[in-house]
């Protein structure tokens, strides 16, 4: 998958508050969050939704991810 079909993915994603399903906190580091932060709001969607759109794709293309 390339970086303009997970922006377009990502894109359909606006923020929304739910109690859905968590797994764990991560340490970015400051720079990455920072970067990260800052993508999330230019784009109106949660980081929650990018790093979830990124690691659904990552893991259906190794093979690992079939989604229902």
């Amino acid at each position: 998958m390339n970086l303009k079909q997970i922006d377009n993915i990502i894109d359909k994603h606006k923020v929304v508050k739910e109690n859905k399903y968590g797994v764990f906190g991560v340490n970015l580091g400051v720079d990455l969050l920072q970067a990260l932060r800052k993508y999330a709001n230019k784009k109106n969607v949660s980081m929650a939704i990018i790093i979830k759109t990124l690691l659904t794709n990552y893991l259906k293309e190794k093979g690992e991810y079939d989604a229902k």
